[in-house]
């Protein structure tokens, strides 16, 4: 399999670095094609790995690819200008978005140990803590998906590799299980996706008509009070 990465401006600096630790590896220069002898060489072998690009005067943009499956990947980057105000080292949410990834980071970490014991009640639970917190993190339902399709719970499965490609049009694993399973079970994922979001609504929130879900709620029970009398 092969990397290719590209950028918006070209000629940044491309660096992979293996989840859970280690040193970022820089790999080549944009517009650029990795080999999977490269990959592998830069930590690539063990498992999930982060993308980063770098460019002076932009802001790092990062990936995280969690199969090196045997298929070409291609990522693109749009890069933005950094902000003149803070600065690279300026103050800010810096900080708090860079602990608040390590944790997601952290937690994605133990999922696939837990995968590789094969206790997937135990992953679950932990993808279910990535999911409250970190709702658009795209690793989550990709993860969520395998461990679904391997207790062949087929349309969960489904829904979750969706979920990831919708947070990530460029996960190429999750597009290749949605059509595989789409294709087998004759049945939409992105309307399994709104079916999912719809009951991931919380109970306060205001659905289109302007009434929450909650008030429904209680308006069906007085109507069935009434029925009863």
């Amino acid at each position: 399999m092969s990397l290719t990465v590209n950028s918006v401006p070209e000629k940044a600096k491309v660096f992979v670095r293996p989840v859970g630790g280690g040193e970022l590896v820089e790999v080549g220069i944009t517009p650029t094609v990795i080999s999977a002898d490269k990959l592998k060489s830069s930590g690539g072998e063990s498992g999930p790995v982060f993308v980063e690009v770098h460019k002076e005067n932009f802001k790092v943009e990062k990936v995280l690819v969690t199969e090196i499956a045997a298929t070409d990947m291609k990522l693109n980057f749009a890069l933005q200008l950094q902000d003149e105000n803070t600065g690279l080292q300026g103050p800010g949410r810096g900080l708090e978005d860079a602990n608040n990834l390590n944790q997601a980071i952290d937690r994605l970490f133990e999922v696939k140990n837990f995968i590789s014991l094969e206790s997937y009640d135990q992953a679950l639970n932990h993808l279910k803590v990535l999911e409250e917190k970190w709702p658009y993190l795209s690793a989550t339902y990709e993860l969520k998906g395998g461990i679904l399709f391997l207790k062949k719970k087929y349309k969960d499965a489904l829904a979750a590799y969706a979920l990831s490609l919708k947070y990530n049009p460029n996960s190429v694993p999750s597009k290749q299980m949605r059509d595989s399973l789409e294709r087998q079970l004759g049945i939409d994922g992105d309307k399994l996706v709104r079916e999912y979001e719809m009951k991931r609504v919380p109970a306060g929130t205001k659905l289109k008509n302007g009434t929450s879900k909650k008030t429904q709620k209680k308006v069906r029970r007085k109507v069935i009070r009434r029925k009863r009398k």
